[in-house]
């Protein structure tokens, strides 16, 4: 069922898949142990485990590694991926983390060419903020996640140059890219993955999965598989219930065409928001296929357009402080 399920929907280069526990959380879970122990097994050069490793692993002790992400963004609600997630303070009150880097996604300003100085500038102290996070980080950075579109954050995203670019750097550093797909995946932007945006130079190492998925899990590079898989992986996943699920979705999908009318829908909510731009209070607005947003003044005057589209029978969700 994989094989026929998963396998022929994986993103480019990445050939192998496992199915995780049902939630995006759990996704970037195993993204990030794998990304832990990947590093690991380059810190030994290939070697096992030592004694004395073994030992500090089971007593919490050992080696200091990091997952960095993005200030704003989300990942999930269990440790590792609450660690990386920064969008709002009520998902982490009184719960212990990790001391693991974030820095700041850049500001961009849409549309985008209209504002080219600016969000170059942007991108590229972001990307300089990155080079400095991997130069002074106390822990060893095994990996980078980062979502396609920071969907808690405010629905923001930069140019595919800026992606290309962050990928370059982590790579030279010899961490992993983890591109974040349990919003992003399956068409709502008007191509099946998200990081497609990106380009033909698109190389995440690691994409998780979820949602419309209906599994979640992960696809990754074939030379990161782990030595012990069930040093990764839980005794019950992969859900034939699921797959089976997914697989009329995926079949639909392709009746129906459902990328394009994502991308014609899109195209015209976005052409009918510019033009409310023009005459309202909203600015920024911004998007991929279906998947669009805007701002407004404030958090509160966002919170009250919310409340009343909705009672208009319009699906709508406040993202971020006032998008």
């Amino acid at each position: 069922m994989i094989q026929e399920v998963l396998i022929p929907i994986a993103p480019k280069g990445l050939t192998e898949v496992i199915p995780s526990c049902g939630c995006g959380a759990g996704a970037n879970e195993y993204a990030y142990k794998l990304a832990f122990a990947y590093a690991m097994k380059k810190n030994r050069n290939g070697a096992s485990p030592s004694t004395q490793e073994l030992e500090d692993a089971l007593h919490n002790k050992g080696n200091d590694l990091a997952i960095l992400s993005f200030k704003s963004s989300f990942h999930g609600r269990t440790f590792g991926a609450l660690t990386s997630t920064q969008s709002k303070p009520i998902h982490k009150l009184g719960l212990p983390t990790f001391d693991w880097p974030s820095i700041q996604f850049p500001d961009i300003k849409h549309p985008y060419a209209e504002n080219e100085v600016h969000n170059k500038a942007e991108e590229n102290r972001a990307l300089a903020e990155l080079e400095i996070a991997f130069k002074t980080s106390s822990k060893q950075i095994a990996g980078v996640v980062i979502e396609p579109i920071l969907g808690e954050g405010g629905d923001k995203f930069a140019s595919p140059e800026f992606y290309i670019g962050l990928q370059d750097i982590v790579h030279r550093h010899g961490a992993l890219v983890i591109a974040d797909e349990v919003q992003t995946g399956v068409g709502a932007t008007g191509k099946f993955w998200g990081h497609e945006h990106w380009g033909p130079l698109a190389d995440p190492d690691i994409v998780t999965f979820a949602k419309r998925m209906q599994i979640s899990g992960i696809f990754y590079k074939p030379h990161l598989r782990a030595d012990r898989a069930y040093s990764i992986y839980n005794s019950w996943h992969g859900d034939p219930i699921r797959l089976l699920n997914l697989k009329t979705v995926i079949e639909v999908m392709e009746e129906e065409d459902l990328m394009a009318m994502s991308r014609r829908t899109g195209s015209v909510l976005k052409n009918g928001l510019m033009e409310l731009q023009r005459r309202f209070p909203i600015s920024n607005v911004r998007g991929l296929g279906s998947f669009m947003a805007f701002d407004l003044d404030d958090g509160k005057t966002a919170e009250g357009l919310v409340d009343e589209m909705i009672k208009a029978g319009i699906i709508v969700e406040l993202v971020g402080a006032e998008a």
